[in-house]
């Protein structure tokens, strides 16, 4: 159900189009809840940052290609050096990053069935069904730069591009992956003792510390291989480090928590909860309940701030609550009346009061725009408005009319049209209206990062996600 919604492909709030957000956020609430999340979560966990095996992978990439650079011993051809310039440029860095994450996924599809230390779970391997497609017509080969590729945009939606955002708000790097900024020394060197710690991953990058030898020395433009048996040991290493995100979960946990202070604050309240909860359905208690819980847990002065920050969600989310299910009974049917619209609304106990009175607590309330960007506080303002009108019918006009400017800004169009006999129809994002019982008055939508801290807490317990 809409009210309900799966966050798949987020990536910027500037840019609506990176990540398909045109068919999954056509209110374009995504970048208010994007915001409050990131507020919480201190910018470490956001919708599609949240495997504990990406994360790990991520780093050991990042930390493979650091120490190949300061490794005098390790050159580049003279032709990856007309093209690259030097190992500390970005675009080396960037084809690096590439062409780990080809390797690390087509060891995937090679070794999946296999069992070295266990049985190898490619679920959530972005790129992965390509790669099986790739696999299944032969050899397979690898060429180093940015031309081949598993995802569209991959260096955004790949494991570097997704995780990248949390990595800069750690100090591990900047936006332009340069590893020497002042403040990252102390985490490159608990990172650097981590993976030395971990036999797989220390294996891992001795065997890609002998792959990269001889590839860079190869007097391509283009370095290819091809990825077969001879590499089989590569292969194994990839997967034997990196088999699952249960399994990096258990060596990461005590690490990330350090780097990321996700044991602190209101994300350390809601994680001693989690904790005590492995042992039963973690994903049966509510975001409400989870929530209440950890106001009670919090016990040091971060977690006073995510005190606020809660008090703020709880505040704004009932009013974009109502707005998004008045927008799921617009979508509820192919053809129907703006009459019967007004009547599947009072099944669930609103009225044509129920949004203006909402909306005038966010209006009076300035600090709830605190944490949004420009484009967040327009739409919120845009979406206050809606209070602004008397009737029902106004205001599903209103939304209607806001719907249509989110969509057209896309380039894209609208999901639904309303005729000058008041009928909607729907174009696209049909689906039956939620349950009465899904959504009482008051209800929360979840669109705060809950769910994906939840399903890192569970790597980070052993629990396959």
């Amino acid at each position: 159900m809409y009210c309900d919604m799966r966050i798949a492909d987020f990536f910027t709030e500037l840019d609506d189009s990176v990540a398909g957000e045109t068919h999954i956020d056509p209110l374009g609430t995504l970048v208010i809840w994007s915001a409050y999340g990131q507020a919480i979560f201190r910018g470490r966990v956001n919708s599609i940052s949240n495997d504990a095996r990406s994360y790990t992978l991520n780093l050991f990439h990042h930390n493979f290609i650091r120490n190949l650079i300061a490794n005098n011993s390790v050159k580049l051809s003279p032709a990856l050096e007309r093209q690259y310039s030097t190992k500390d440029s970005l675009a080396f860095k960037q084809a690096c990053l590439l062409y780990l994450e080809k390797l690390f996924v087509f060891s995937v599809t090679e070794n999946e069935a296999k069992q070295w230390v266990e049985h190898v779970d490619s679920t959530g391997v972005l790129g992965i069904l390509k790669a099986r497609r790739v696999a299944a017509q032969g050899t397979v080969a690898i060429r180093f730069g940015p031309d081949q590729v598993l995802l569209t945009r991959q260096l955004l939606l790949g494991v570097s591009g997704r995780y990248k955002t949390p990595m800069v708000e750690m100090g591990f790097f900047d936006k332009a992956y340069r590893y020497d900024l002042a403040d990252s020394q102390d985490l490159w060197s608990s990172a650097e003792s981590f993976i030395a710690k971990d036999d797989r991953m220390r294996e891992l990058r001795d065997e890609l510390t002998r792959h990269f030898r001889v590839l860079l020395a190869d007097g391509a433009r283009v370095p290819t291989i091809d990825y077969d048996a001879k590499h089989a040991r590569l292969m194994k290493a990839y997967t034997r480090a990196f088999p699952s995100s249960a399994d990096v979960g258990k060596r990461s946990r005590r690490f990330w928590l350090a780097a990321t202070g996700l044991d602190q604050g209101v994300p350390g309240a809601v994680l001693r909860i989690a904790d005590a909860l492995r042992k039963t359905d973690i994903e049966a208690i509510s975001a409400q309940e989870l929530f209440a819980q950890a106001k009670q847990g919090v016990i040091d002065e971060e977690g006073q701030v995510g005190l606020k920050q809660i008090a703020q969600i709880e505040s704004i989310e009932p009013f974009l609550a109502d707005i998004e299910l008045l927008f799921s009974l617009m979508l509820s049917k192919g053809v129907q009346n703006i009459d019967d619209v007004k009547k599947n609304w009072s099944r669930y106990a609103r009225r044509a009061t129920t949004i203006p009175s909402r909306a005038r607590k966010i209006a009076g309330d300035p600090t709830l725009r605190e944490v949004l960007s420009e484009t967040g506080r327009k739409r919120l303002d845009t979406l206050v408005q809606l209070g602004d009108a008397v009737t029902l019918d106004a205001q599903i006009h209103l939304l209607f009319d806001y719907h249509t400017k989110v969509m057209d800004s896309r380039g894209q169009g609208p999901w639904l049209a309303i005729d000058a006999n008041e009928n909607i129809k729907v174009f696209t994002g049909r689906a039956p209206a939620p349950d009465e019982a899904d959504c009482p008055e008051g209800y929360w939508t979840h669109h705060y990062y809950i769910p994906q801290f939840i399903n890192l807490i569970r790597g980070f317990q052993g629990v396959r996600s």
